[in-house]
């Protein structure tokens, strides 16, 4: 069960986002976006604000979280969930997300429609 923390909702703490392997075998063979703008809405939300992607941005030399680098592959990760809103920010749910309260996102929490 999920509770409600601002703009945010409070939900248990996913697991690591799995290997280069598993996305390659269960990823859809069509791209997550139609354009960039779709797909700085959504990782912008998510990516972003996301700790399995803290090394990938910033300027920082990791190796950032492997479904996003499926996604820039034109690959739809199958831990991406459709969700059926219409904001852009919420097509999919990521399966894997995780705050980072380095960009100010509470710890625990995920994003959730505007709307609710």
């Amino acid at each position: 069960m999920s509770e409600l923390h601002g703009d945010w909702r409070v939900t248990p703490e996913p697991q690591a986002p799995p290997s280069y392997e598993h996305i390659e075998r269960t990823a859809a063979d069509t791209p997550p976006f139609s354009n960039s703008t779709e797909g700085d809405a959504w990782t912008g939300r998510w990516c972003d604000t996301c700790k399995h992607d803290r090394t990938g941005r910033g300027g920082k030399h990791g190796p950032g979280c492997p479904l996003l680098l499926y996604a820039y592959l034109g690959k739809t990760p199958a831990e991406w969930k459709p969700t059926g809103e219409g904001e852009l920010s919420l097509r999919y749910d990521c399966k894997h997300y995780l705050a980072d309260p380095e960009t100010g996102v509470a710890e625990g929490t995920r994003p959730r429609s505007r709307q609710c």
